[in-house]
């Protein structure tokens, strides 16, 4: 039985890879673009052979995606406050009557400052048909102090890091008391369409993105279809 299942993930991986090559040698013959398609090849073994981060150990991996309570995002045991629950239940009321474009969210049923949202990579994007996961841890705090925000589908972004932790300028030193859970949904979507280099947290990729920009999209299209499907 394990060898039939090891066989199948192998099937399922050459496949997907597969799918990628035929896109891009269709698409352009170019030299660097089937270099970009090499890489990725060598990028998504290497995923599968050894783990993405410094302690796999202490990650539960779950379908590509991992679990937020093993990388210290979760908030601490204060108690929440009545404003905070009153701000975050209006928020949640607007979110269901206006959605985000390519998002649905909404809190747990039993904490309302854990949040759950589904994101669908936006057309003629590298991240068109995948569906990401994102978690948000919401302080007890808030709005005062802005939410922790995870992915938990892995993604191939440079202001995205290995441990799904997203660089966003008004998380930080952009953050205020009007700022919303959908703001920094259409921020998250806007991180989609065109990544901040300046704001990046793994710089290689940054470097790709500006520099190389035909390798990027490559091994983009690879990750969505691997992690994202």
């Amino acid at each position: 039985i394990v060898v039939a299942i090891n066989f199948f993930r192998f099937f399922s991986c050459f496949s997907t890879f597969e799918k990628v090559c035929t896109i891009f040698t269709r698409a352009s013959s170019e030299e660097s673009v089937m270099m970009a398609v090499r890489n990725a090849e060598r990028v998504y073994i290497l995923r599968e052979e050894r783990p993405p981060f410094e302690a796999a150990s202490e990650f539960e991996w779950k379908q590509g995606c991992w679990d937020p309570r093993t990388v210290g995002l979760s908030i601490d045991s204060t108690p929440t406050t009545a404003r905070s629950v009153l701000r975050l239940t209006k928020e949640m009321k607007e979110l269901k009557r206006n959605p985000v474009k390519y998002c649905r969210a909404a809190p747990r049923a039993d904490n309302i400052h854990e949040w759950t949202a589904v994101i669908n990579g936006p057309e003629n994007t590298v991240y068109e048909g995948g569906t990401f996961f994102v978690q948000m841890f919401v302080p007890p705090t808030y709005p005062f102090n802005s939410p922790k925000v995870q992915f938990l589908t892995r993604i191939y972004h440079c202001n995205i890091n290995r441990h799904g932790v997203v660089n966003i300028d008004i998380l930080r030193d952009r953050w205020s008391s009007s700022m919303t859970i959908a703001r920094i949904l259409q921020e998250i979507v806007a991180l989609l369409y065109d990544c901040k280099p300046e704001n990046a947290l793994l710089e290689n990729v940054a470097e790709q993105y500006v520099n190389n920009r035909k390798a990027f999209d490559a091994i983009a299209r690879v990750w969505t279809l691997r992690f994202a499907h």
